[in-house]
């Protein structure tokens, strides 16, 4: 299953409600719940960390296109420098693209 498209947003809490929500591209339907300072044995999240934590999920997506966009543009540089007689730097690219970006867009579900 893919990841719900479009722009996610940022609920942030104003006055008495708390919650720091991503929503859906329709503004109104919640994708995460960022947590309302949950309680466990460790302790609570605290309100800043729960909003950079709500924030980075809110760009993931745009994230995870991005790095398919320069992992394909990087395939390309490879490819380029191994014409022009670069090999070694064609295969750095290659293996990064290998080792680094392809697992973090699987992990992601994107392929």
């Amino acid at each position: 299953m893919k990841h719900t498209q479009g722009e996610w947003t940022l609920h942030e809490p104003t006055g008495t409600d708390k919650r720091v929500l991503v929503l859906h591209p329709d503004g109104e339907r919640v994708i995460a719940d960022a947590g309302i300072g949950y309680f466990s044995s460790r302790g609570s999240i605290p309100l800043a960390e729960r909003k950079a934590n709500a924030r980075l999920m809110v760009a993931a997506p745009n994230l995870l296109e991005k790095l398919r966009e320069a992992t394909d543009l990087l395939v390309g540089a490879a490819a380029w420098l191994e014409s022009s007689g670069q090999p070694m730097v064609a295969k750095g690219l290659r293996e990064w693209v290998s080792e680094k970006a392809k697992p973090i867009i699987a992990k992601a579900g994107g392929e």
